[in-house]
């Protein structure tokens, strides 16, 4: 693909794709197992792809190129699509995700320097208790052998990392509300999601109500603790207090009560959910090929040397960050991202119309063969620094890119390696046999069925990859 200029010259050639019965026969790929569909029809058709031309076409653009210029070179004439960010305003309000213009650049700039790596770095004690007091309580069940739900525990421990890290102590008597509170809201918002038309509203009539309930105990929750941190402002070293002191560079402005809540609440739901996620397919691939989980566990005693982490220790982590790189690579949480061009774009050579859909899918631009050889193999080496550097930026986008990249990138990676190194010093998480493996992409890119693993003692790694 040739480099596209940041105001490409007009084309009036439309990108190939599946058509007539060739795109019926397709269908129910499409709507069944889109993860399938979409890798083929990459495959057959090359780097922009048409998939349909009624009223709202849809592209999918799968090369790295491309993908640069509709997030980073042109990102300032595209826009989030209307298809997913309706469906998260009711509960995320006006809050980063979903807002575009002079509000999203207002709020970026005032939230940016909440996230940078010194500020990360006051997070990082935090996120090691919570993970030491999983596996505390895991201790009993482990000598049980009593299996555990890993996408369930994944999930629980995140959603405590990201708790206590915003909040610091202030919302522990609200923990078990505001946790199965977060939890309703989403699984709402990703039913909603499985549907590009309006027949959600209608099936998930009867959700809709705890929908409600559960978006007004967060409110409630965390609105008293905005207005008691605005009492008491003492800076006590969590996100809130960052949210709480952040000033606009250049217009000294500072966010409200109601703008503050809409960002709290964006980052609880995605400071939990997608990390969670990414570690679950971690272990599996982890039981799945022993070699690379021996030698995480080798650098995790090492490095580790039976103590809690310190923040000297993530440099040294090395094998344990191509870890959840890898694991990002091949499941990435955001499996699929919506853009809409303002006006006409042209990408790849091909006319890409103001108002239609485009789609860029980090899991089949990080799967591409042409780019990664043996791409649906698990390679940790993949990510070693002198491989990373020779890599095309946006073969791997799993935080997006450009202007709207994800800003608790640096929060996710720094949480995954205290998490896997912690967890890999202690314990083999080993799946029980006879379980079906299947990717689910809904609002992320979950297992289908739920991950039953054993968690037996770190140094027993001679009883093979399913042992129990």
């Amino acid at each position: 693909m040739r480099q596209e200029s940041i105001h490409p010259p007009p084309s009036s050639r439309r990108p190939p794709g599946p058509r007539g019965l060739r795109f019926l026969r397709g269908l129910p790929d499409m709507l069944g197992n889109p993860l399938r569909f979409l890798r083929e029809v990459a495959s057959e058709y090359g780097e922009v792809i048409s998939l349909g031309h009624g009223m709202r076409p849809f592209y999918l653009v799968v090369h790295p190129l491309g993908v640069k210029q509709v997030l980073q070179d042109n990102a300032a004439r595209y826009k989030k699509s209307d298809l997913t960010t309706q469906k998260f305003k009711p509960f995320l309000g006006k809050g980063l995700v979903v807002s575009e213009g002079g509000l999203w650049r207002s709020q970026r700039r005032l939230m940016g320097p909440c996230f940078t790596r010194q500020k990360l770095e006051r997070l990082f004690p935090l996120m090691a208790q919570v993970t030491q007091e999983m596996l505390e309580r895991w201790r009993e069940l482990a000598a049980r052998g009593q299996p555990l739900d890993m996408g369930e525990e994944m999930k629980r421990l995140t959603l405590g990392i990201a708790s206590r890290t915003m909040f610091s102590t202030d919302v522990s008597g609200d923990a078990d509300l505001i946790g199965p509170a977060i939890r309703t809201a989403q699984h709402y918002v990703a039913r909603q999601m499985t549907s590009m038309t309006g027949l959600a509203n209608y099936l998930l009539l009867p959700q809709r109500a705890a929908f409600r309930q559960a978006t007004d105990d967060i409110n409630s929750v965390v609105l008293r603790i905005i207005r008691q941190r605005r009492q008491n402002p003492d800076d006590k070293g969590d996100l809130l207090s960052a949210l709480l002191l952040a000033q606009d560079a250049q217009t000294g402005q500072c966010m409200d009560d109601a703008q503050l809540l809409d960002e709290v609440k964006g980052i609880l739901v995605a400071g939990f959910e997608s990390t969670a996620t990414v570690l679950t397919w971690a272990w599996y691939l982890l039981d799945q090929h022993p070699e690379a989980r021996q030698r995480l566990e080798a650098e995790a005693r090492e490095v580790l040397g039976g103590r809690a982490p310190t923040l000297d220790d993530l440099p040294r982590l090395v094998y344990t960050r191509a870890v959840f790189e890898e694991a990002l690579r091949l499941y990435p949480p955001v499996w699929m991202t919506l853009r809409t061009p303002l006006e006409d774009d042209c990408i790849g050579g091909y006319r890409i119309p103001a108002g239609s859909v485009v789609l860029l899918s980090p899991y089949v631009t990080q799967r591409l063969p042409e780019l990664w050889p043996r791409p649906d193999d698990f390679e940790p080496e993949r990510f070693a620094p002198e491989r990373s550097a020779e890599r095309s930026r946006f073969a791997y986008f799993p935080f997006g890119g450009g202007p709207r990249t994800c800003m608790g990138n640096g929060f996710a990676l720094m949480e995954a390696q205290v998490i896997l190194a912690m967890v890999a010093a202690r314990y083999r998480l080993a799946l029980v046999p006879g379980q079906r493996v299947e990717p689910l992409p809904l609002l992320t890119l979950q297992p289908r069925h739920p991950f039953q693993m054993r968690a037996l003692p770190a140094a027993d790694s001679t009883r093979g990859a399913n042992a129990v």
